[in-house]
């Protein structure tokens, strides 16, 4: 019994040691600084970047890149609980910095929720060159934190006719607020909110997305669009088709562009339906359905094709 209970004390001294670190140039991972709340003692236990063991903070990644737990003491007893960064999405710096991290109580009786700040010294990948101790290479990653991705729009640009719509979205989505704008709305005009290009007339417009990150940072995004589509794009070999109900039709594309993907749809599943990979149309109702071909090329452009299909009995 006594083992235990210096076992136990020594824990708790080493925890409470760390409570308050001296900020060292050479210290080059997470250490914690201070709290809001004097009453607890706090021991940084883990910090790891995703899919890795690695801890040092590196220059250009976000502190989401890096998952934290620790240690927290409410007295003798260990406070069991939640820790997450404060700003996951604060990129860390060169150098000497703090950041607050927030815990998240299981014991609602005790302090549901508090904060407290930790020290980090953001250091550069650096990789010792293989053919000795030259100069270093900070050109490939040392772990398996993915590198800082700015948010970009899936279609870099958009061919398509009047009256098609196409929604636009985004890879690497950030917190904030997003706003979509047309530089010709007569052309093409696009939805502030949800990003969705409706083509008008033919002819030449940009699409913007204007983000004001809740990090402070911002983005414009552009994608060009052109509503026409000429005969030196993929074309459908039937842009009307005449049905009748159960009939069956090999809707096939004429000019493919190598190394592109291309997608089929239904506007209207009661009326006919299409294999969404290989175009073929079944007729299911009497009424009238388009059916849409999305062709996304190597270069993120998109054309939207469409073909409408009158069914009858």
């Amino acid at each position: 019994m006594k083992f235990k209970s210096i076992l136990f004390a020594l824990i708790i001294f080493m925890s409470m040691s760390v409570l308050y670190q001296v900020k060292a140039e050479e210290i080059k991972s997470f250490d914690v600084v201070s709290s809001e709340y004097g009453d607890y003692t706090y021991r940084v236990a883990h910090v790891f970047s995703k899919g890795a063991t690695k801890s040092e903070p590196f220059i250009g990644y976000k502190l989401s890149d890096y998952l934290i737990s620790a240690l927290i003491m409410d007295v003798e007893m260990p406070l069991l609980g939640r820790t997450k960064w404060d700003n996951p999405d604060y990129i860390i710096k060169e150098g000497a910095q703090d950041v607050k991290v927030n815990f998240v109580s299981d014991n609602e009786t005790i302090q549901p929720s508090f904060s407290y700040t930790i020290y980090l010294y953001g250091i550069d990948r650096v990789i010792p060159n293989a053919d000795g101790p030259s100069e270093p290479t900070r050109d490939e990653p040392v772990s398996n934190i993915e590198l800082l991705i700015s948010p970009s729009l899936t279609a870099a640009s958009i061919i398509m006719n009047k009256g098609n719509t196409y929604d636009i979205n985004l890879n690497d989505k950030v917190d904030g607020t997003y706003i979509w704008s047309s530089s010709n709305p007569k052309i093409a005009k696009v939805n502030a909110k949800s990003g969705i290009v409706t083509a008008v007339a033919n002819g030449k417009a940009k699409i913007t997305c204007k983000i004001d990150g809740n990090d402070g940072q911002s983005y414009n995004l552009t994608s060009d669009v052109t509503i026409g589509v000429d005969d030196n794009f993929p074309i459908l070999n039937d842009d009307t088709l005449d049905l009748s109900i159960n009939d069956k039709y090999d809707l096939d594309i004429e000019n493919q562009i190598a190394k592109s993907k291309y997608q089929y749809k239904s506007s209207n599943r009661a009326v006919a339906t299409v294999n969404a990979a290989n175009g073929i149309i079944t007729a299911k109702g009497s009424g009238t359905a388009n059916i849409y071909c999305t062709i996304t090329t190597k270069d993120k452009q998109i054309i939207i094709l469409q073909c409408t299909v009158t069914v009858t009995k």
